[in-house]
């Protein structure tokens, strides 16, 4: 199975935009492999370094992208109220939390 068959919510430009780097490596990849790489057109190390950034920038926009989508199973945030205290939004208590987890539950 291919891996990009299994993201969800991904364009199919995206996806063909990362196939094509991915393709671009691959070509490149073979034609280490036969030799025939002393005919590559332009710098073969160049053309990798341009392809695993674009890769590279394309898998870190992903990321943002779906950092910024709440998860619907959260229903309440807590709210900060200095470095290390928190107050829950829910039932109006404060508690002291050091956690350095992205979430922490309500004692």
């Amino acid at each position: 199975m291919n891996m990009l068959n299994a993201l969800e919510d991904i364009t199919d430009s995206w996806k063909d935009d990362f196939q094509s780097e991915v393709g671009a490596l691959e070509i490149i990849l073979y034609s280490i492999e036969d030799g025939s790489i002393s005919k590559w057109k332009g710098s073969f190390k160049e053309d990798i370094y341009i392809s695993v950034l674009k890769l590279k920038k394309m898998v870190n926009v992903l990321l943002e992208n779906y950092l910024q989508i709440p998860d619907p199973n959260i229903s309440e945030s807590a709210i900060k109220v200095g470095s290390d205290w928190l107050i829950c939004s829910k039932c109006n208590e404060g508690w002291e939390s050091n956690s350095l987890n992205a979430m922490v539950v309500c004692p």
